[in-house]
């Protein structure tokens, strides 16, 4: 069956690299598309807001920056002609805020009042204006000071709390299932608006709140404001409904809603605006507009063709440019803002005449990021992103392994393919990837690729894949004991003895008691895999010495952590963000030095986990090393690119944008980078507090330099023994028939 679909594949290839591909002889291009122009960078700055388009054309914006001497405030002035940005600093704002009051949101009206939502000391929600930046004026507005009341008709219900800036908020729910926040009895603010007369105050609940310019209520609108996501153009407001489901406007004179909007992924980073055209916003799928009495969003901006579709950028701010056109303030990440200009071209082709190919089994943050590198060099290129695993996708990976594999047989298969989770040897030898090694060799002499990470995919001295991302998984413990654990059979015998002891050696994963019931069956499956799967397939005998050696270590750790939400045996899950996403934090090291247990394996898969592991271990004599000293590692957004591509050059030109280090240097919290001094950069900033003082890695790096085993997983046999695990843990299935079910269950799949 191998030599048949290979010799299938083989004729394949040759097809696809004969056929070409372009438009019919003859055709005409379609003419015209918005086309993003980047504008001004600012750097150094932690808060901009405030984006205005003035009368005359010129932007305006207030940004918060670090100094030498400490944070300044400033209002900038970017002319209409490109010429050299004006900056006028606002003087006052020092004295106003005093030793501990700090900026929470900074904007200006329209007659240029500048307004700072601030706070200082216990009060969370405090107003001043300025007319000059040099005199601010505090408004005292006495409805912020009253505790914030349940809306008429509901008792209060449950109570909590949650850490907002640094602040701790208590939160009531009521009968409707409104929340209600305050600090201290103050209501929170979350954002301010000014309006001709007054301003408006957008709550986190119940809504929105004009104001007179004295401080006087005057009345309120039901919603969920957001700054980004607020407007007023004349009289109408929109801002988002209560459950954040749909915009909504009100009439600010009656106080009476207008209209309402659908919008698929709204949310609160969406970016909103008004105008005399209606409505408009962006997010990262581009720029849409709609009227205010219409019922259709129409795109304006495809922002798969622009720097919206990046993870790390967000936008800060959104005006239309007094055309058709559109301003944007985005982060960028790093305390960086960039304004683009988003601009309808006529001679710009309404779609690129050229399109790459991507094809993942799953999302990927880094290779969305290089997409907008690579288009803000490539315009004329579209870049496709295919997701097989969305939210809402119903096949099975084998299904869509099937699949794909129809494809490269039939030469309509993708330019590039994303390796996580495909039968990467498979695909070798078939010789359905191109050899790369030449563009690898190359970037690791001209631009510090770790060359111990790009074995991943080497056969026979050719490199046909490259990861962009890396994580590992790691075991902490004293020096002793981390030299001792060689293997999970040694982990097994440790923890069995350390059952009694106090603390117990091994500290209990979340997964022990987690809903999916999958204990620590799967713990050690993606470090255990290679002992019982290989090219010949999957070691019946082995994987049921593997399921045996996993459910006793099971059975012991649960003998010392009864099912409970006891934080000192169970993982307590906190989120980081940096603006390119999310990373949950694994608390094992904070138990360890806690005294709660004594030994501690995870994956490491980025920075916070890092400082989290050295700020709680590095002082305290603790060892950290690759999981049973393997140097053992897992590619993430590894690519290849598929010798049936007749854009060889283009998808080359890909790979390298990816690895470099524009894309590198850029953390989304989707692992560690493979360039060594991004690598380096990204740890030492890491590490490196306030004061200048710099946190041991605890070998890290060097650790980093020595990984030279990939972990290289084959979802579908992963699927296989997950399915597995229910009946393990409940003793329907031997360790014996496990085995042998998930040799039916994969034996055709590896065959083809």
């Amino acid at each position: 069956m191998k030599r048949i679909i290979a010799l299938a594949l083989s004729l394949a290839l040759l097809l696809g690299l004969a056929a070409g591909c372009g438009q019919e002889s003859g055709s005409e291009t379609a003419m015209g598309r918005y086309i993003e122009e980047q504008g001004p960078v600012l750097e150094n700055v932690h808060l901009a807001g405030g984006l205005r388009r003035l009368e005359n054309g010129d932007l305006s914006l207030l940004a918060q920056m670090s100094e030498e001497s400490g944070l300044g405030y400033y209002r900038y002035v970017f002319p209409a002609d490109g010429g050299e940005p004006q900056r006028t600093a606002l003087k006052g704002l020092p004295a106003l805020l005093g030793e501990n009051g700090y900026v929470r949101t900074l904007t200006e009206g329209a007659d240029g009042t500048i307004y700072v939502l601030y706070a200082s000391g216990t009060k969370s929600s405090l107003v001043a204006r300025s007319t000059d930046g040099v005199t601010f004026e505090p408004i005292d507005i006495p409805d912020l000071a009253a505790p914030q009341q349940t809306p008429e008709g509901g008792d209060a219900g449950s109570a909590g709390s949650v850490v907002l800036g640094g602040s701790s908020a208590d939160i009531s729910v009521t009968e409707e299932g409104v929340s209600v926040v305050s600090f201290d009895g103050q209501k929170y603010v979350s954002g301010i608006l000014p309006l001709s007369d007054g301003f408006l105050l957008m709550f986190s609940t119940p809504g929105a709140s004009r104001y007179s310019a004295d401080g006087t209520l005057v009345a309120e609108y039901p919603g969920m404001p957001t700054p980004g996501s607020t407007a007023v153009w004349e009289n109408t407001l929109i801002m988002l409904n209560q459950d954040s489901s749909a915009l909504v406007t009100y009439d600010l004179e009656t106080g009476r809603q207008s209209g309402t909007y659908s919008y698929d992924g709204l949310g609160f980073l969406t970016a909103v605006g008004l105008d005399s055209d209606g409505i408009f916003l962006a997010d990262t799928t581009g720029i849409y507009r709609q009227s205010l009495d219409g019922k259709l969003w129409e795109r304006l901006v495809d922002g798969g063709l622009t720097t919206l579709v990046m993870p790390n950028v967000t936008i800060a701010g959104l005006v239309g440019d007094g055309g058709d056109g559109f301003h944007a303030l985005l982060s960028t990440g790093e305390n960086t803002f960039q304004l683009m200009h988003y601009i309808f071209d006529p001679n710009t082709p309404t779609n690129p005449d050229t399109e790459l190919t991507v094809f993942s089994l799953k999302d990927n943050s880094t290779i969305r990021q290089t997409i907008g590198e690579f288009q803000r060099r490539n315009p004329n290129v579209r870049v496709n992103f295919r997701v097989a695993l969305d939210e809402n996708a119903s096949a099975t990976t084998e299904d869509i392994i099937r699949s794909l594999n129809t494809e490269i047989l039939s030469g309509n298969g993708p330019d590039i393919l994303l390796l996580d989770g495909l039968p990467v040897d498979s695909y070798i030898e078939k010789g359905v990837l191109t050899d790369m090694t030449a563009l690898i060799d190359r970037m690791v002499a001209e631009n510090g690729l770790m060359s111990n990470l790009m074995g991943a995919y080497a056969r026979d001295g050719k490199i046909y894949g490259a990861p962009a991302r890396f994580t590992l998984p790691v075991m902490m413990g004293s020096t002793e004991e981390v030299a001792a654990v060689t293997s999970l059979e040694d982990l097994l015998k440790l923890t069995q003895a350390g059952e009694q002891d106090e603390p117990p050696f091994l500290r209990a994963p979340q997964t022990l008691w987690d809903e999916e019931g999958t204990g620590m069956l799967m713990e050690f499956y993606d470090v255990s895999a290679s002992a019982f799967l290989n090219q010949d397939g999957v070691d019946e005998a082995a994987l049921a010495d593997y399921f045996r050696t996993v459910l006793a270590l099971d059975e012991s750790v649960k003998r010392y952590s009864p099912e409970s939400n006891d934080a000192a045996l169970t993982m307590v899950a906190s989120v980081s963000s940096n603006g390119g996403g999310y990373e949950i934090v694994d608390m094992g090291a904070y138990d360890l030095q806690a005294g709660f247990a004594r030994f501690h394996c995870t994956t490491l898969s980025g920075i916070y986990g890092l400082e989290n592991i050295c700020s709680n271990l590095s002082q305290k004599g603790y060892g950290l090393d690759s999981l049973f000293g393997r140097g053992q590692y897992t590619p993430v957004g590894a690519v290849g690119i598929l010798s049936t591509s007749s854009q060889q050059e283009l998808a080359a030109s890909f790979v390298e944008m990816l690895l470099s280090p524009t894309v590198q240097d850029s953390y989304l919290s989707d692992g560690f980078p493979v360039n060594g001094s991004s690598l380096e950069k990204l740890v030492q900033e890491t590490l490196t507090s306030e004061d200048g003082t710099v946190e041991s890695d605890m070998g890290f790096l060097d650790l980093c330099g020595t990984l030279d085993t990939p972990i290289l997983t084959d979802q579908v046999v992963k699927e296989a023994v997950l399915d597995q695990i229910s009946g393990l843990l409940s003793g329907s299935l031997t360790p014996e028939d496990a085995a042998a079910a998930v040799v039916e269950k994969v034996s055709l799949y590896l065959a083809e």
